[in-house]
């Protein structure tokens, strides 16, 4: 990985270089590499232990493994540290696994000039059953950025929304064939994906995006028994399988990781 690559040399350079040290564990969490997050965070709370970012990505850690409350009480503390900070705005997604949507497009709102922060509010609306305000939302992020992640994500659950199943099946089969030109992989973007194949009642890509993304580190295996699109698919066999695998995950970093964790 260029990144990995690239963010190990500047720490060469100046081990105590605190944004280095942070995009690092970021990027270690998004690649599974569970272990070293850990230890780049522990670090990081030695030279720096009231600095937003550095709890921020403490939370960042806690949400890919489905530690909700320790999550959420982390991303707070770096909101009270820097309230205003929109990097921030993804503390919502801590809430949306956690099945508080209101909170989550509170959160969602420390950003509303950018595509994707729009669409995330959008998201939070639809499941709240405010459909109508959810369109607005997905309209406002499509225009702002027409291609890409977001509007294919977004735009296939305001198709749905709107009844128009063969234009969200087109739009998210253009977001599954997408995945092979991604310049940067990150399982938690497979999640969203495996949960859009459930609500669109897509079996066995469900199945298969949802795997990808429990092998590849993303094991938040409370918001998966939470998430309202995955409803649709629970009953199948080997969606059970590989609920049983982010389980299995998730209870082992709790009972080994965690025990190292700050």
């Amino acid at each position: 990985d260029a990144c990995l690559k690239a963010l190990r040399t500047a720490l060469s350079l100046n081990e105590n270089q605190l944004s280095a040290l942070s995009n690092l564990s970021l990027r270690c969490i998004e690649l599974g590499e569970h272990e070293e997050a850990i230890e780049l965070v522990k670090r990081m709370l030695r030279l720096t232990p009231n600095n937003a970012m550095v709890h921020f990505t403490l939370s960042y850690l806690y949400r890919y493994t489905g530690m909700l409350e320790r999550s959420i009480a982390e991303v707070e503390k770096a909101l009270e540290l820097d309230p205003r900070n929109p990097r921030l705005r993804t503390a919502g997604f801590a809430y949306m696994y956690a099945g508080n949507y209101a909170k989550a497009y509170e959160r969602f709102q420390l950003d509303t000039k950018s595509a994707a922060p729009n669409a995330w509010q959008g998201w939070a609306l639809f499941l709240m059953g405010e459909r109508e305000k959810a369109i607005d939302c997905f309209d406002r992020a499509i225009a702002l950025e027409p291609d890409g992640f977001v509007a294919l994500r977004f735009g296939t659950i305001r198709a749905f929304s709107l009844g128009d199943l063969d234009n969200a099946r087109r739009l998210h089969r253009t977001l599954e064939e997408s995945r092979r030109s991604w310049t940067r992989y990150d399982p938690e973007s497979s999640y969203l994906i495996a949960a859009s194949c459930g609500l669109l009642g897509d079996r066995d890509g469900c199945v298969r995006w949802l795997r990808r993304t429990v092998e590849d580190g993303f094991f938040n295996y409370p918001a998966m028994v939470k998430e309202p699109f995955l409803d649709a698919v629970r009953d199948d066999p080997e969606f059970q399988q590989v609920l049983a695998l982010a389980r299995e995950k998730h209870e082992n970093f709790k009972k080994t990781f965690a025990l190292k964790m700050p």
